[in-house]
């Protein structure tokens, strides 16, 4: 709900579907949130395929990771002593999926490592002050205001398995305009 705020008052309006076999069917025309793990979901697999970045296994260090598939940077969850995840990682991908007769229209997918890390990924895109750093951000690279499609990650902090803090580490742009 936080997220779809965020892009309503971005003038876009997002739909909010439950998923299903033939999802990416359900979604085609419409502005679409999408929530989960390529591992867990059939759409977000398919729709993060197609990205540099995605959340894949990484089978020689046995854990799910976030890699950019370009440069081969990877993020990997860090670990306490025990075993237990100490930090994960939140991938926000926000799409251009088309282009229609009243403005674009667009996917936001929200995943991650756990569900920590797909909850910190929606909660660093709807904070503003999260927003206005990621815009001075692309800033810097020559941008005025957000890109038409990106990736962004984010390091999630957590204790007890409640979301701490979801700070930036990373972007990719995936089409300026």
């Amino acid at each position: 709900v936080i997220a779809s705020n965020t892009l309503r008052a971005m003038g876009a309006t997002p739909q909010i579907l439950p998923e299903r076999a033939d999802m990416m069917s359900v979604v085609h025309g419409r502005d679409a949130i999408l929530f989960g793990a390529p591992v867990d979901s059939q759409a977000i697999s398919e729709v993060l395929d197609k990205t540099p970045l995605s959340v894949v296994y990484d089978d020689s260090v046995r854990e799910f990771v976030v890699r950019d598939r370009i440069s081969g940077k990877t993020f990997m969850p860090e670990k306490k002593p025990n075993g237990d995840f100490n930090s994960v990682y939140g991938l926000v991908s926000v799409l251009d999926t088309r282009e229609s007769d009243d403005g674009r229209l667009g996917m936001i997918v929200f995943s991650g490592i756990t569900s920590v890390g797909t909850h910190g990924a929606a909660e660093y895109f709807a904070s503003p002050r999260s927003l206005k750093a990621l815009r001075d951000v692309f800033s810097k690279e020559g941008l005025k205001g957000f890109p038409a499609a990106y990736q962004v990650v984010v390091k999630c902090s957590f204790e007890n398995m409640l979301l701490v803090s979801a700070d930036y580490q990373y972007h990719r742009i995936l089409k300026r305009d």
